[in-house]
């Protein structure tokens, strides 16, 4: 229960945050306690911080276990690329990530 509710909060948090800001989706690869998954994230970025640096939450899909994770992450985003870290809700890990945002 305190996981869908720090999810809610979280996804609550950056979607009011997306509005006052650019919105960004990012697909990449995620890596979390030795594990390599696929992740599609929505990243935004609040020009008042910085123009390079997102904050948001996706979803991970972990190729050697095939368990689903969901997570928020802090990122830096620069040319196509956006390189970040976070915390994993479903396995409580941090988790980082490398992928391509547009």
């Amino acid at each position: 229960m305190k996981r869908i509710l720090a999810a809610a909060s979280l996804a609550a948090l950056f979607g009011a945050s997306a509005a006052q800001a650019g919105t960004n989706y990012m697909i990449g690869a995620s890596f979390s306690d030795g594990s390599m998954g696929i992740s599609a994230r929505i990243l935004t970025t609040v020009d008042a911080i910085s123009s390079d640096i997102g904050f948001g939450g996706g979803i991970t899909y972990y190729l050697d276990s095939g368990a689903i994770g969901y997570d928020a992450i802090a990122a830096y985003m620069t040319g196509d690329l956006a390189l970040g870290a976070g915390y994993d809700f479903s396995t409580s890990m941090p988790v980082f990530t490398l992928g391509m945002y547009q």
